[in-house]
C-alpha cells in the first residue's frame, strides 16, 4: 500500500466552529422560507463544510454536512424535474410544499462536477434516479454524466478519448496549475477504472495525489499571505481522485493507494451516522 501524506493547514482553527454556525444558519434560512430560496449556493456550502469537518476529523459532522449536501442536490433536482408544478419536497423529516424550479446555475459545469462528486462518495440513489430524470442534463460531452445516465463503456471511452485530444492540445496553457494536474489524472483514473484496469489506475491515483501535495505546499493561491494555498479548505480532500476511488472500489479495483487526501471510511462506505441512511 502506497501512502501519500496530507499537507498541514496553518491559521484555520476557526474554520471548523464556523462551519458548524454556517450549516445551522443555512438549514434555519431554506426551512423557515420553505425551500423557496436559491438552494444551490447553500448545496456548495454543505459541500464545503464537510472539508473541514473532515480536515479537523469531526466524522459525524462530515457525515452530516455530506449528508445534508446529497439531500439538498436530490432536492435541487426534484424541484428542478417537476419545474412549474406543485411539489412536496421532504427534509430532515418535515415535508414543505412549494413550487418547482429550474435554478440557472443548474446546468453549469462547476455544479455538474460537484453533483457527480457527491453521488460518488454517497452512492445515493435517490439522487441518480433525479439525475437521470432530468431533461437539461442530455449533453454527454462530460465523463461523469455520461456513466451515471447509464452510457455504455465504448461511448464514455470515446467521449474520454476527445476529452483528452483536446485537453493535451491545451496543456502547455496552464503551466503549472492546479487545474492541468486535476483534468489529466481525472481523466487517466476515470478511463483506467471503466476499462477495468486497476495497475493504470493505481498508477495515476498515487501521481495524482503527489501533485496535488505539491500544489498545495509550493504554490499561493491568494494574495493575503495568511491564505496560502495550504489554507484553502477545498484542498484538504482531493474530490476527484476520492470520487474515482470510490467508484473504483464498488466496481471491483482495488485502491492501492492510502492519503488522508482520499479518506478510506468514504471509499469503503464505512457510514457510522448520518450517511447509514443513505446505504
Amino acid at each position: 500500500m502506497d501512502i501519500t501524506k496530507r499537507h498541514k493547514a496553518t491559521n484555520q482553527d476557526s474554520r471548523f466552529p464556523r462551519a458548524l454556525k454556517g450549516f445551522k444558519d443555512l438549514e434555519n434560512h431554506i426551512k423557515s422560507n420553505s425551500f423557496n430560496v436559491p438552494l444551490i449556493g447553500i448545496n456548495e456550502g454543505f459541500f464545503g463544510f464537510f472539508f473541514k469537518a473532515e480536515y479537523h476529523k469531526e466524522r459525524e459532522w462530515a457525515e452530516k454536512f455530506l449528508f445534508s449536501a446529497t439531500e439538498i442536490a436530490r432536492i435541487v433536482f426534484e424541484l428542478a424535474n417537476n419545474n412549474g408544478k406543485s411539489v412536496a419536497i421532504t427534509y430532515d423529516g418535515l415535508v414543505h410544499e412549494t413550487e418547482g424550479k429550474v435554478e440557472e446555475k443548474i446546468s453549469s459545469f462547476g455544479y455538474l462536477k460537484m453533483i457527480s462528486y457527491i453521488y460518488a462518495l454517497t452512492r445515493s440513489e435517490v439522487l441518480k434516479n433525479e439525475i437521470k430524470k432530468a431533461d437539461f442534463w442530455d449533453d454527454t460531452t462530460y465523463f461523469w454524466k455520461s456513466y451515471i445516465k447509464g452510457a455504455s463503456i465504448e461511448d464514455i471511452n470515446s467521449i474520454l478519448k476527445d476529452k483528452e485530444d483536446i485537453f493535451l492540445k491545451t496543456m502547455d496553457s496552464y503551466g503549472k496549475e492546479m487545474q492541468k494536474y486535476i483534468m489529466y489524472y481525472e481523466l487517466k483514473c476515470f478511463a483506467a477504472v471503466i476499462n477495468g484496469n486497476e495497475e493504470e489506475f493505481n498508477k495515476y491515483l498515487q501521481e495524482g495525489l503527489e501533485k496535488h501535495y505539491e500544489f498545495y505546499c509550493e504554490h499561493h493561491m491568494f494574495l493575503d499571505e495568511d491564505m496560502n494555498g495550504q489554507n484553502d479548505s477545498d484542498s484538504w480532500v482531493s474530490m476527484p481522485l476520492l470520487a474515482l476511488s470510490c467508484l473504483a472500489h464498488d466496481l471491483g479495483l482495488k485502491v492501492g493507494v492510502e492519503s488522508e487526501y482520499i479518506p478510506k471510511w468514504i471509499i469503503e462506505k464505512d457510514f457510522q451516522y448520518d450517511l447509514k441512511k443513505i446505504i
